[in-house]
């Protein structure tokens, strides 16, 4: 199983900080841990920035997908120059930028909370995301990625995110995006994990 490991430097639904851990501390030793994608939260509010894509792209060679609040087309191009090779859109947020992100050369990653958003995907949207917590209320059900996987046979690679730990198996899904417990241990350990 692909994991896909997550930097920020805060978080939509915490108050907690980790701003022990710099990009350059982390994204080395995601590299290590064999992560296939590193995912890098880029939105303002939680204390994020493009540079930190910017500055990961310059040192890994792994891709970057980048996953945050976007806002419009200019900071889609932004993202693209700075080095992300993906990006999260959120079903019935942001998938207007879908094409786009495409032309551009990026993958886009469609994050599903439900059933009905499932059903509602296009047969194009290859790389799915599904979130097991609630964007409204900030609670994690990890029965989620199993109730929502047949839904997704169209989709070639499919992802289960929030409340994971690094070594977590999720039955029917290629890859898990873990951020939260790998932040933690970063912010609290700067020279490296266990």
């Amino acid at each position: 199983m692909d994991l896909i490991a997550e930097f920020k430097r805060g978080s939509p639904f915490s108050d907690i900080s980790y701003s022990q851990a710099g990009v350059e501390d982390v994204i080395p030793v995601y590299e290590k841990m064999g992560a296939k994608w590193i995912s890098i939260l880029f939105s303002e509010q939680w204390s994020g920035s493009i540079s930190d894509i910017a500055l990961a792209n310059q040192i890994s060679e792994t891709p970057l997908l980048a996953k945050g609040i976007l806002k419009n087309l200019e900071e889609l191009e932004e993202l693209k120059e700075a080095g992300a090779d993906a990006i999260l859109l959120i079903s019935g947020y942001n998938l207007e930028f879908y094409e786009k992100a495409i032309q551009l050369g990026l993958v886009p990653f469609v994050e599903v909370h439900t059933i009905q958003e499932a059903q509602e995907l296009q047969p194009q949207f290859e790389y799915v995301v599904v979130n097991a917590r609630d964007l409204q209320t900030g609670e994690i059900d990890l029965s989620t990625h199993k109730r929502i996987l047949p839904y997704l046979e169209a989709a070639s690679y499919k992802v289960a995110a929030s409340g994971l730990q690094r070594d977590s198996v999720v039955a029917g899904y290629d890859a898990i995006l873990v951020g939260t417990s790998l932040m933690k241990e970063a912010n609290s350990v700067k020279e490296g994990f266990s």
